[in-house]
């Protein structure tokens, strides 16, 4: 396994650090794109606090918990969030009024989160 040596402490933005973002494996990579960044610290003053299951995942630990091979994870383009504050449709509402040309919401129902990323185009959807 590769080992990455971030400083996990380090305030990336307004509303978080680096930690948030690290692969869940502990392996240390932790790379998120700015746009991302940007989205979800604007989602976070808007809607209070935001958890992120799952953002930045090294190739070993997305293979492990079965994540797509083309997963935007993988680049840091992706997070999976649960707001703690606001109601998650209603987050899902707001996504579908902001993202007009690009980047994806995805909102799992039975799993009780919102997929995001921030990719070249537009998808919409929710699942159960």
């Amino acid at each position: 396994m590769v080992k990455f040596n971030p400083d996990l402490d380090q305030k990336l933005s307004t509303h978080f650090k680096r930690s948030e973002f690290a692969c869940g494996c502990g392996c240390g990579y932790s790379t998120v794109d700015v746009q991302l960044l940007v989205l979800l610290d604007h989602l976070r003053e808007k809607f209070g606090k935001i958890r992120i299951n799952s953002a930045a995942r090294c190739p070993v630990h997305n293979t492990r918990i079965g994540g797509a091979s083309y997963s935007c994870h993988l680049r840091g383009i992706a997070a999976d969030v649960v707001p703690l504050e606001s109601k998650i449709e209603e987050v899902f509402e707001y996504l579908k009024e902001i993202l007009i040309d690009k980047g994806a919401a995805i909102y799992y129902k039975s799993n009780g989160f919102i997929h995001l990323d921030v990719a070249s185009r537009l998808f919409i959807e929710v699942r159960q």
